[in-house]
């Protein structure tokens, strides 16, 4: 599993004991992140460097193939199997470096310094890759872990205040299923800022900026909660490291709804999982739940009606989606993630139908 270790810049893994090896590695790097300041420099000492275009068009076969016979062409005998692949950018420029690292000779090691909060969160762990085929997503991978996973501050604070709050939605996801000490402040900071929301303090500026209100303390709480987020992410990968038992798939707690929404309107993951995470809790506390599975009481506060409205799709849209799900089983159902309070999830299978009714009864379909 792999080793977390934060620094404050990335100048500090230049020298030390642990410093990066820069004649053994080969570094794959979002082109936005090389032109940062104090990054280009830190970049030249990399002979053995690769600066791509982030977004999932990068994960393609073509983009592969490319990828490895442009190593083979440039640098040739020059690399060897004791050479890393550093991967650094958000989650798409991990998904492709850490694929090309699993199957380049079979398997390289592999470095992953996030860039964006959510990769930091989610993606740079738990050892998954992909690429895209076919324009659906993440089709083709291979479960291979970082050996380490460096989180840099400065690299993370270089994002405007908007990514913190797109991706706080996999924080509340790890914060509902660890149900930790850490998640109080978590909890506590987003139910003040969906109060403040539904009582006019400053929403029309936050909901026509696609957000539920601002967001000048996100930065600091992930930040904080990082170590945190990650070792209950890992205690759940742990115990099913390559998706067989079925353990795994508590992690997508408001993926199912979520997915819906990132496919219809094309919205950062982070935010759309932190809608599906309100459509699941209302789902669960609704007549159109089996009795059995019905909670009693809602876990997270009641979301502002003018942001479920931005957030309408059609009811074609959400089938169409909502049959390709990964996560189906059988014919007629589709597995779930409930959250019974901070802590407490399960996996349940719910019928297709029930949840498109349920979406129309509610206002989440047009």
């Amino acid at each position: 599993m792999s080793r977390l270790r934060r620094v404050s810049k990335l100048q500090e893994l230049k020298s030390g004991a642990r410093a990066l090896d820069s004649n053994r590695s080969i570094v794959m790097i979002d082109a936005r992140v090389a032109r940062l300041p104090g990054v280009k420099s830190w970049l030249a000492a990399f002979p053995f460097r690769r600066v791509l275009r982030a977004g999932e068009d990068l994960k393609t076969l073509a983009s592969f193939q490319r990828e490895v016979e442009f190593w083979q062409r440039r640098w040739g005998a020059k690399l060897n199997r004791d050479f890393s692949v550093i991967a650094i950018g958000g989650g798409s420029v991990g998904d492709f470096a850490g694929f090309v690292a699993s199957v380049y000779w079979r398997g390289l090691r592999l470095v992953h310094v996030p860039s964006t909060w959510l990769a930091a969160l989610d993606s740079a762990h738990g050892g998954k890759t992909a690429l895209n085929v076919g324009g659906a997503k993440n089709q083709i991978g291979s479960f291979h872990p970082a050996e380490e996973v460096i989180l840099v501050r400065e690299l993370l604070a270089a994002q405007p205040p908007a990514r913190a709050v797109e991706a706080r939605g996999e924080l509340l996801k790890m914060a509902l299923l660890d149900g930790g000490a850490w998640a109080k402040p978590v909890r506590a900071a987003y139910e003040r800022e969906l109060r403040s929301a539904a009582h006019g303090n400053g929403a029309k500026e936050a909901l026509a900026n696609g957000a539920l209100g601002t967001a000048p303390n996100w930065e600091k709480l992930i930040w904080k909660s990082l170590p945190s987020v990650v070792e209950a992410k890992l205690r759940v990968v742990r115990r099913d490291p390559r998706e067989q038992s079925g353990e795994r798939r508590i992690l997508n707690l408001g993926h199912t709804w979520g997915h819906v929404l990132e496919a219809t309107h094309n919205w950062p993951h982070g935010r759309c999982v932190e809608l599906g995470l309100h459509f699941a809790d209302e789902y669960f506390g609704s007549d159109f739940c089996d009795e059995t599975h019905r909670s009693a009481l809602r876990v997270l506060p009641r979301l502002p009606r003018a942001q479920k409205t931005r957030a309408r799709v059609t009811r074609a849209e959400a089938l169409q989606r909502l049959a390709r799900d990964k996560k189906r089983s059988g014919a007629e159902h589709v597995v779930m993630i409930q959250a019974r309070g901070w802590g407490k999830v399960r996996r349940v299978r719910v019928e297709l139908q029930s949840i498109l009714d349920f979406a129309a009864a509610e206002g989440w379909l047009k």
